[in-house]
């Protein structure tokens, strides 16, 4: 289930705060119980089949995995369960990779706890929301990016 799905209905029925702490809470021990899952599953015909992909995954997400993982959250594309299935298969790190997802859901989560609350955000309100997020994203990936290039150097 999309993870915006279950901010909004958790906003709805337990209101803005304790809706977006069940609402992250569920969507991270969703994540850990998907990437616990996937990971049992690394000597797989799929893990072999891939191994060559999933190496460079896996030395790629190694490095600063909390920051990496807060980015991947922080962006509002993609599939939450792939990215899990991926990271457990991968073998990345797991409690940055858990805690940098955890804190990178929490925009998203708010702004759907306060959508499924009945709170009426302006439509300037989630493009606002939506470019400081772009904005936070862009400037850790400028880090991340920097520090491996001078670690290669």
């Amino acid at each position: 289930m999309p993870r915006q799905v279950v901010a909004f209905t958790c906003g709805y029925f337990f209101g803005v705060i304790l809706g977006l702490v069940y609402a992250t809470l569920t969507v991270t021990i969703a994540a850990a119980i998907t990437y616990k899952v996937a990971s049992l599953f690394q000597q797989s015909y799929i893990a072999s089949k891939y191994k060559k992909q999933l190496t460079k995954l896996h030395n790629f997400l190694s490095v600063d995995t909390f920051l990496k993982a807060l980015v991947i959250r922080l962006l509002p594309v993609g599939s939450n369960f792939l990215t899990n299935i991926l990271a457990g298969i991968a073998n990345i790190p797991l409690r940055p990779y858990i805690a940098g997802s955890c804190l990178g859901f929490i925009p998203q989560m708010a702004i759907f706890s306060l959508a499924g609350s009945g709170v009426k955000l302006a439509d300037s309100a989630h493009i606002g929301a939506a470019a400081i997020l772009f904005l936070i994203a862009t400037i850790i990936g400028y880090h991340l990016y920097k520090t491996r290039k001078s670690e290669l150097n």
